[in-house]
């Protein structure tokens, strides 16, 4: 009999045990973003120098990492860099003294590019160097959300002392109210904001060469080998084979576009 119990309790116990569900979860996929990225400029021997360097934070799926850097939005060229962990970085040299540049860093998958915002700095003896915020630029706020329309002039001050018959009526209600709430409406909430552009006179940013070649073969109307807002702004239709294409990255600049045709393989 107590045989017979030892070995209900020892059965009992391999069934408790592969009946246990395993508690140990595979690892989440991480999607990978900018966490930091830095540069430093200066001149040595006589040619300007970058070094720059950027981090993300996770290296899951990353295949290639690197930087453009050009003198403008438009002429930039990539240089990679090897991903160590979740940091990678590159030295530029052979660039010209006292220059303006601008590069942005980019990671991708083979499939999909994540990329920071443009950063300029100029080749300057001395050097430069930056901790940049890879956070995007608030489209939002500035002088529409204070200043002038919230207090000042409209609010008090004249209005409200002797003049009581003019200010009660007539020019104070119209002109205040007006320019206060037409002028700079509030934002949808369900509409996101769109793309910063660049300075006027200043070409938009466009990562595969392929790509811009075609779009500027299709809306660089002065030939001057640059898309500016308003030659974007006049494109509503893009018929494009993405065989040779990575990227459509630099589309998002083309605020009027109604209809993308991508064909290829």
């Amino acid at each position: 009999m107590e045989l017979r119990t030892i070995c209900y309790a020892f059965f009992a116990s391999l069934f408790v045990g592969c009946s246990m569900p395993d508690v140990t979860a595979p690892p989440q996929n991480v999607v990978p973003e900018f966490t930091q990225l830095r540069y430093e400029s200066g001149i040595a021997l006589g040619k300007g120098y970058a070094n720059l360097s950027a981090s993300l934070s996770s290296a899951n799926g990353v295949t290639t990492t690197g930087f453009m850097i050009g003198k403008n939005e438009v002429d930039l060229a990539f240089f990679p860099a090897e991903l160590r962990d979740c940091d990678f970085s590159v030295r530029v040299d052979n660039l010209d003294n006292d220059t303006e540049y601008c590069f942005y860093a980019k990671a991708g998958n083979g499939r999909n590019e994540i990329r920071t915002r443009l950063v300029w700095f100029k080749t300057e003896a001395g050097g430069s160097s930056g901790n940049v915020p890879v956070e995007p630029d608030d489209p939002g706020g500035g002088d529409n959300s204070g200043g002038d329309n919230s207090g000042g002039d409209n609010s008090g001050g004249d209005n409200t002392g002797g003049n009581t018959g003019d200010n009660s009526g007539g020019d104070n209600s119209g002109d205040n109210t007006g320019d206060n709430s037409g002028g700079n409406p509030e934002p949808d909430p369900e509409d996101p904001p769109g793309p910063v552009m660049p300075p006027e006179g200043v070409g938009i940013t466009i990562s595969d060469p392929n790509f811009r070649s075609y779009l500027l073969s299709l809306c660089d109307a002065d030939s001057n080998g640059k898309i500016v807002a308003d030659e974007a702004d006049a494109v509503s239709a893009i018929t494009v084979c993405t065989d040779k294409i990575s990227t459509l990255d630099g589309i998002q600049y083309f605020r009027n576009l109604k209809n993308l045709d991508c064909c290829g393989s």
